[in-house]
């Protein structure tokens, strides 16, 4: 499972509850993953979306040395 947030004045919410008004400016890292990962979930753009290893190992070499990715979730 690979969840997805973006970051914006208010703060860090999943992809699809971003304001859709409003326009965001991606680097063109975010821009390849993005898209990788729409197309995996059929075009929506996904809160978090569940693959298959293949799908996921297709997926890794967009996040190698991504400043932007982390690895599980912190417990609070």
């Amino acid at each position: 499972m690979v969840c997805l947030e973006g970051k914006w004045e208010q703060g860090r919410a999943p992809l699809n509850a971003l304001p859709r008004m409003q326009q965001y400016r991606l680097s063109e890292q975010d821009d390849k993953l993005l898209r990788q990962v729409e197309s995996l979930a059929g075009g929506v753009t996904p809160p978090m979306i569940v693959m298959q290893n293949s799908d996921f190992a297709a997926l890794l070499p967009l996040l190698v040395d991504h400043p932007r990715t982390s690895l599980g979730a912190r417990v609070r």
